[in-house]
């Protein structure tokens, strides 16, 4: 019977040693242990595989598949490697491909509107790139955020991707009101919704083309024009067709200053005020067709152990050169009361208002996510707000407890834009909007920890989702890249997007190396 020795002996004959990680090497250490959540780095693989061309990926497949396909051996795929959910990006004893040497950004080399970029890369290379020719991509609005999960969970960002934590380092602190000690805890984004997601869509509806190694070990691509059907699955099918290499993605003109391009940035405040914001947001959002597509809002409420109490956050852009808040954002920015000392609003490029969402984000840290996606509701939203808060309460004793709940709009344009741009396996239609997703993120310090917050976060959730199923706010959709291993994101995209995914996965990868081999994620067939 095959094993995982004979698996290794092969792939050091047929690569150098240096794309080799073993146990026990500097190198192998430092990249098991970069990932974003400490518990993909507690699996420990028997090699990981670095390649650094598409010919290297397809011989790669070529190798494993014997022994993948009759159940010898696992694998796994990494691209930035910030997906919390254990097995994602990596594999106990098997495989890591990881493809971070396929960094590639550019632009021009398939028509002067698209840049192409390797799956390994993160998106502050893209946005340097396509910047400099005063051009914008729709991508993670944190630069850190990895370009391959982005694009195939079909996000609006986010880096986790998109993703949004409040940081407890030491040098971030809270003021506190009545306190005699003056405390400021940063909270910050590193992902969630793209700068330009309210009048571009979705990441993936900006996928013009995929590099893909299939299960047979063929590059081939898909686009509108060649391979159609495994296009729109790409476009949020997750890892379940093979292993793609390159995106080719649409741009768009940069505005030009003065001042800058965009606007916008953090607003810190209170509690209290939370309610209000929620109304602003819904209002905002009920505009429908007739709100301002270059906007972007995101409002959230957390919890830090460390410190012991919530505090509330706004992250607003603009996308359209101003030097003042546009009146469709003071709703958002002239909250009161807030922490001025907080408030980072002002112009910005595009580099520098990613770079500034990735500023103070954390990793190696125990993390969850899970999310629910609801119509835009006053009530739904501030009891959604309501039972979080509540649900907190018994595990805040939990050593680094840091928390959030945040509420990530889908506009009506959002919408409008991804359904016009060619579809997309997601199951999302104009007529759901305008929603928001709600995400739950968590982290915290010690293992022992892991099943009670686990299971006290899946409580909440489940109570959010009753109370929009009893009020007929209840959307089916998950977002993929923000969802926990309870969930099934695939339901939520409907039967026949469901069947669609199936289909394409039996015509494109036959004898099912994606669904056996690569355990990791969520699979078609479940």
């Amino acid at each position: 019977m095959r094993n995982i020795t004979q698996a290794i002996r092969e792939m050091q004959i047929a690569f150098p040693a240096q794309q080799l990680l073993l146990p026990g090497s500097e190198t192998y250490a430092a990249c098991n242990g970069s990932y974003l959540a400490q518990q993909e780095s507690e699996l420990h693989p028997a090699i990981i595989f670095l390649p650094k061309s598409t010919e290297d990926v397809a011989k790669i497949v070529e190798i494993v598949k014997p022994f993948a396909v009759d159940g010898s051996v696992t694998f796994a795929i990494r691209g930035a490697g910030n997906m919390p959910l254990p097995g994602c990006a990596n594999t106990h004893q098997g495989i890591t491909i990881d493809l971070s040497l396929l960094n590639t950004v550019e632009l021009g080399l398939r028509g002067d509107k698209i840049v192409s970029v390797g799956a390994g890369a993160r998106w502050a290379a893209v946005d340097e790139v396509v910047e400099a020719a005063g051009r914008g991509a729709t991508g993670a609005r944190s630069g850190t955020g990895g370009v391959g999960g982005l694009a195939l969970a079909g996000k609006v960002s986010h880096s986790l991707v998109s993703i949004l934590f409040f940081s407890s380092h030491d040098k971030f602190i809270l003021i506190v009101h009545g306190s005699s000690h003056l405390f400021v805890f940063r909270l910050r984004c590193i992902g969630g919704l793209s700068f330009f997601s309210s009048r571009e869509g979705f990441i993936c509806d900006n996928v013009i083309s995929f590099e893909i190694v299939l299960s047979s070990g063929i590059i081939t691509t898909a686009s509108s024009a060649s391979n159609p059907d495994l296009w729109r699955a790409l476009r949020g099918g997750g890892n379940n067709f093979g292993i793609v290499t390159r995106f080719d993605l649409s741009t768009f003109p940069l505005p030009t200053g003065p001042p800058k391009p965009l606007w916008g940035g953090n607003v810190y405040y209170f509690p209290p005020s939370f309610p209000r914001q929620i109304e602003a947001l819904v209002a905002e959002l009920k505009r429908g067709k007739h709100a301002d597509p270059n906007t972007h809002f995101m409002i959230s409420t957390g919890y830090a152990a460390k410190f012991g109490a919530h505090m509330c956050m706004n992250t607003v852009y603009y996308t359209h050169p101003t030097s003042s808040a546009p009146p469709v954002m003071q709703p958002f920015t002239n909250i009161e009361p807030q922490v001025q000392a907080l408030n980072s609003l002002k112009p910005v490029t595009l580099t520098e208002a990613a770079a500034g969402q990735a500023a103070g984000v954390a990793n190696k840290v125990r993390c969850s996510y899970m999310n629910v996606t609801v119509k835009a509701d006053v009530e739904t939203l501030q009891s959604a707000a309501g039972i979080y808060t509540a649900a907190v309460k018994p595990i805040q004793d939990a050593k680094g407890l840091v928390c959030s709940l945040t509420f990530q709009p889908f506009p009506f344009g959002l919408l409008q834009a991804s359904a016009a741009k060619g579809g997309n396996a997601l199951g999302l239609d104009p007529e759901d909007g305008p929603a928001v997703s709600l995400l739950l993120l968590t982290y915290w310090g010690a293992k022992e920890d892991d099943h009670r917050i686990a299971e006290v976060m899946k409580g909440a959730l489940g109570s959010i989702q009753a109370l929009a199923v009893k009020k007929g706010t209840a959307l089916e959709y998950v977002y993929l890249n923000y969802a926990s291993g309870f969930q099934r994101p695939f339901a939520g995209y409907g039967k026949p997007n469901q069947n669609l995914l199936q289909e394409v996965s039996k015509k494109y990868d036959p004898e099912g190396l994606f669904q056996k081999g690569v355990p990791g994620g969520f699979k078609l067939f479940v």
